[in-house]
């Protein structure tokens, strides 16, 4: 919210000299609120010593008289029994009257006493002392003490209701040189009278009190410390009430505690006329403050605001009149000051900017026209880059269709090469055909390398490549792919060593397969360019506290011909290799660093080369891998190949329009031990996918008519289909692009490989299909509830009892081997002892899990569905270490029984008819 100077200026003065004003008013009333309260404390505590003074003043006038009479010869003589007359001449009733005693003793240095007299109420004198006298002089006080000979003890007590004054002197002769013969006591009454006189004298009010009687005085405000000619006195100063105050002191009893409070009141009249002092000076402050800050305000309104308001009014009028001809253009104020010149100044401003105004019209005018051709000439280059845009993405996806079609046509024929080629090793040739053959494999490798190193670059650059996110052993993974490059280093006779330190063997989190991609590339440059020594491998890892995982160090180092310094710049460039020659000595394109570089890169890591001409070279990656979860990677069974084991046979449908690649792919599953069902064409598919149960099928893409997405989708629609709705589909193409991969995956394909067939990619496949499905049951969750024998399945694709036609399609249609597998089952897994080996098993999570398994087996080789989907349900609880239910073993039983008729009635029907 905007303020005008005027307000400002008057809220500020006026806030300003209120707080000066208050902070001077409040600093002179302390000040004189507390000069006048010292003074008042002062003379109260004054007063209080006066008081106390007089009170001293009455115990010496006793000291004096009793003085008279101790060192009397006399008294020495009366003490010494040698004046007998001496009471009735001096110490009848009219001299101790005359002395206003209260009581007198003479006591002797026994502390006996040898005469006394006492007032009473009457006047009279009685020659006897109270017994609280006697108690007061002979044991609370010191004055009788035989060792005390010049000792003189006086002052203030307190007996019973009245205080009284007491003084003490040792007897004596006049001369002061005979020995003491006792002590002569006097006590004096401090009568009203005493007090009153003591008040007129001084002009205060006091009283006295026993220190055990007295009651609070009010609010402590001071304590003071004076002294006086006996003694320091601490006196406290109370605020009684409105108008009083009190002034406290201790004083001494004859005993010399002090248990006697004095206590002088005055009145607060000083005090009052401190605070009327305040309240005057104040209300002056006040009154003068005010007419200050008026005239301070008048000056400034007529001196600086009107003046500067005027300024505004006049330039907000030229303002409005700034374009009109002729009219005033200047400010003008009276006076000769500061704001006189400032409107001097503003005038020649205006002047200034009008003429910059004029100025700054014609130049936009100058430079709106420059733009608008300007903007004309950007139109037509926009044009010119949409078109020259348009081409290079139409060149783009030229490239990318070139290139899957170059890709597609490179691998069909590879795929027959490949598989061919693989399948005549299998077989018994001779070493001069193996040599040949295995010419034709490494070509056909160094071929696929060169392609797969194309389509990697192409891939990376256009940011298609992602990641997986999966944990490994680091260790293994160097270690496995270490052991793939053996061979060609035996073949080159090279040595090919690994140096892995304790560090590397930890589970990490990244793509192990990129890794494996890496080391390849690196261990095969090194193995291409050196002729002799060998190839060092190096690997560690070190933990990373700040991101929270690992850094692994891998190096890859050689003895081979090394790089020129002025190469290691640009060695990871693509089509880049370490000099002009080095491509026709040792092959390749001068992509494999290439895409070492891009994928390290993708992994946020760093690749450097270390190199001597001559001597070798050594290339380092350093990679960031997150921390992985051990109970991920042992709980994976371990890879295997196809010779080390076997796969059982499963149901698999091989779809592809060219006889070529079938006959191809019917020999590279031989080698697994598979013996596919093959369709040439989608039509043909679809005959064999409504009447048999797949496990697995393997689609080609490229397929006239309807291809193997279109096919897919009609798989997976459960129509034309229902018995393979949720068959494991595998694409099966040359293309390699990842946008085929996506829309292979989107369409319902669970799988994708690349053409040429690989066995061990096959045998991968295979393997971890056949651990996670459940063989011939794939709808255990119908099992249940199933009754009959040899009944097809429902459209919903219910499990049945006994499915002998696609076991015996399995076994290559030999019933007689069928009917081998049914006998064994009867004598083997009968109701009976399936039952007796689950009782015994039961009770051991293991062997029970074992037997359940067995039964599994067993089912999927006779074709028991509704058998091997319950076992199969059963193993999956066991593995989730949860204990089945005595349902569950229920189900099983029926299953058996029924299993068990089922497979009878099938050896009835089929059984041969005797000649």
């Amino acid at each position: 919210m905007a303020v005008s100077i005027r307000k400002f200026t008057l809220i500020w003065i006026c806030l300003g000299s209120a707080v000066l004003l208050a902070c001077y008013i409040m600093l002179n009333s302390l000040l004189l609120t507390e000069t006048f309260s010292s003074f008042a404390y002062d003379t109260l505590a004054n007063n209080t010593v006066r008081v106390a003074n007089f009170l001293n003043e009455e115990v010496q006038k006793l000291d004096d008289i009793i003085v008279d009479w101790a060192v009397w010869d006399d008294s020495y003589q009366f003490m010494q029994k040698k004046k007998p007359d001496f009471v009735r001449s001096n110490l009848n009733d009219r001299t101790l009257s005359s002395l206003d005693l209260a009581f007198i003793a003479f006591v002797d240095n026994e502390s006996r006493v040898v005469w006394s007299a006492s007032r009473q109420a009457d006047g009279s004198f009685a020659q006897q002392l109270d017994e609280a006298v006697r108690e007061l002089i002979i044991h609370q006080t010191k004055m009788l003490l035989p060792d005390d000979q010049e000792g003189r003890i006086r002052g203030i007590a307190k007996l019973q209701d009245t205080f009284i004054v007491i003084a003490s002197c040792p007897i004596s002769d006049s001369e002061g040189t005979a020995s003491k013969l006792g002590t002569l006591v006097m006590g004096r009454d401090l009568t009203e009278a005493i007090i009153k006189k003591i008040e007129e004298k001084t002009r205060l009010r006091f009283s006295l009190a026993d220190h055990f009687d007295s009651a609070p005085l009010g609010r402590l405000v001071r304590t003071e410390h004076l002294q006086t000619a006996s003694s320091d006195l601490a006196i406290h100063i109370y605020d009684t009430n409105e108008t009083t105050l009190s002034g406290h002191v201790k004083l001494k009893d004859i005993t010399g505690a002090e248990q006697i409070d004095l206590i002088v009141s005055g009145d607060k009249e000083i005090l009052k006329l401190g605070q009327s002092a305040s309240l005057k000076s104040s209300l002056i402050l006040i009154s003068g403050g005010i007419a200050l800050i008026g005239c301070i305000l008048f000056l400034i309104e007529r001196r600086v605001l009107r003046r500067i308001l005027s300024i505004k009014s006049q330039i907000t009028e030229i303002n409005k009149t700034i374009n009109v001809f002729g009219a005033k253009k200047e400010v003008t104020i009276s006076g000769d000051d500061e704001i006189s010149e400032l409107a001097r100044y503003i005038s020649l401003y205006i002047s200034q900017i009008t003429n910059y105004k004029l100025n700054l019209e014609n130049l936009v005018k100058e430079r709106t026209r420059r733009l608008q051709e300007k903007n004309v000439e950007n139109e037509k280059i926009r044009q010119k880059l949409e078109e020259a845009k348009v081409v290079a993405e139409q060149a783009n996806k030229t490239k990318t269709d070139f290139l899957a079609k170059v890709t597609h046509e490179i691998r069909t024929p590879m795929n027959a090469i490949k598989g061919m080629n693989d399948y005549l090793l299998s077989t018994a040739v001779t070493d001069d055909q193996r040599d040949c053959l295995i010419a034709v494999k490494e070509s056909s490798d160094h071929l696929l390398t060169i392609v797969n190193d194309l389509l990697d670059l192409s891939k990376i650059e256009a940011g298609k490549i992602a990641l997986e996110s999966i944990d490994f052993n680091l260790r293994s993974v160097i270690e496995s792919t270490t052991r793939l490059m053996l061979p060609l280093a035996n073949k080159k006779n090279l040595e090919l060593v690994t140096h892995l330190d304790d560090s590397a063997d930890v589970v990490v989190r990244g793509d192990p397969a990129r890794l494996r991609q890496i080391l390849l590339n690196l261990t095969n440059n090194a193995l291409k360019f050196t002729k002799l020594g060998g190839i060092a491998v190096t690997a560690a890892a070190a933990r990373d506290a700040a991101a929270g995982g690992y850094e692994a160090t891998i190096t890859v180092s050689d003895t081979g011909v090394g790089i020129e310094q002025a190469r290691l710049d640009t060695i990871f460039e693509p089509f880049t290799q370490g000099d002009d020659s080095t491509s026709r000595k040792f092959g390749g394109t001068g992509l494999g660093l290439s895409v070492c570089r891009q994928l390290v890169g993708l992994m946020h890591g760093t690749i450097t080369v270390e190199s001597t001409p001559g001597q070798g070279s050594s290339f380092t990656v350093r990679l960031p891998l997150a921390h992985g979860d051990y109970n991920n990677i042992y709980a994976k069974p371990d890879a295997a190949s196809p010779q080390a084991a076997p796969l059982d046979r499963l149901m698999l449908l091989v779809v592809d329009d060219n006889p070529m690649n079938l006959r191809v792919a019917q020999k590279v599953f031989s080698l697994l031990n598979q013996e596919p069902i093959l369709a040439q064409g989608a039509q043909e598919a679809l005959a064999f996918l409504k009447t048999a149960l797949f496990d697995m099928v393997f689609l080609d893409i490229e397929m006239p008519e309807i291809n193997g997405i279109e096919l897919c989708r009609m798989i997976r629609d459960g129509v034309t289909t229902p018995l393979n709705k949720d068959v494991h589909i595998t694409a099966m193409t040359a293309y390699s692009l990842d946008t085929i991969r996506d829309e292979c995956l989107a369409s319902g394909m669970d799988d994708f490989i690349t053409k040429p067939l690989d066995p061990q990619t096959l045998y991968e496949r295979i393997l971890l299909l056949h651990q996670n499905m459940t063989g011939l049951c794939r709808y255990e969750h119908h099992a249940a509830g199933q009754q009959g024998a040899d009944t097809p399945p429902d459209a919903q694709g219910n499990c049945r009892t006994l499915n002998s036609e696609l076991a015996l399609l399995k076994l290559g249609g030999d019933s007689e081997l069928y009917r081998e597998v049914c006998e064994g089952y009867l004598e083997k897994y009968n109701t009976e002892r399936i039952d007796i080996s689950l009782v015994q098993a039961r009770p051991e999570a293991e062997k029970l899990g074992f037997e359940i398994h067995s039964l599994k087996g067993i089912a999927q080789q006779l074709g028991a569905e509704k058998l091997c989907a319950v076992a199969t349900s059963m193993e999956k609880t066991l593995k989730n270490h949860e204990p089945c239910e005595d349902a569950a073993f229920a189900r099983l039983l029926d299953a058996a029984r029924e299993t068990e008729q089922a497979v009878k009635d099938h050896l009835a029907r089929t059984r041969p008819k005797a000649d």
